[in-house]
């Protein structure tokens, strides 16, 4: 398992050795930092302009965990993983700025997201009523970590122990798309509310 990087013509710069799969790195804003995580705990950030050189790396514990998702990157520099049920912010000196239950029934699917507005976005679960079930959810976090909306998908849609949610989108308008892996398509929308496509 490695990371490598590649040059313009296809050249091969330089590699670093991996114990595991990792995460897509991130790229700074910077221009010459990129961050990953290690396929368990850890988030890293490397220098690929100075042969992989390591410039800081953050362990990360949270409730559910069992490999931190990859990192999406706010205008700030601010990295957020979902890690188990909870969201994390790391700054870009590879300081955690917080960390919070993202109330999620289950463990959090997928990576998170920047809306148009600028907010943190991940997807999870709701309990329903029913014994064992639970309804898609999204959660939208302004960048301190404050909850700032629940967006449950219609309650005739319910998340089966054996699927999970792939390919969460922000859009400009706010809202945000994501893929069922049983081939629906959820449509959630800036006003609270959310529509189901099935066929995909």
């Amino acid at each position: 398992h490695k990371i490598a990087a590649v040059t313009r013509d296809g050249g091969l710069q330089w590699t670093i050795n991996l114990d595991r799969p990792a995460g897509r790195p991130t790229l700074a804003g910077d221009g010459k930092t990129a961050v990953f995580t290690d396929g368990r705990d850890k988030l890293i950030a490397f220098d690929y302009q100075s042969f992989g050189a390591t410039a800081w790396e953050t362990t990360i514990a949270a409730d559910g965990l069992i490999k931190l998702s990859t990192a999406a990157r706010g205008s700030d520099g601010t990295y957020y993983v979902a890690a188990g049920r909870e969201l994390v912010a790391v700054g870009p000196d590879g300081a955690v700025k917080w960390q919070t239950n993202a109330g999620s029934a289950d463990p959090l699917f997928g990576e998170p997201v920047i809306d148009g507005g600028g907010s943190v976005v991940v997807a999870g679960t709701v309990a329903a009523p029913n014994l064992g079930n639970r309804y898609w959810a999204l959660f939208r976090f302004d960048t301190g970590g404050t909850l700032v909306e629940t967006v449950q998908a219609p309650e005739t849609h319910l998340h089966p122990d054996s699927f999970s949610l792939k390919g969460l989108t922000a859009l400009k308008g706010g809202g945000a798309v994501t893929m069922a892996t049983q081939g629906e398509l959820i449509l959630w929308r800036p006003t609270g509310d959310a529509d189901v496509l099935e066929g995909f």
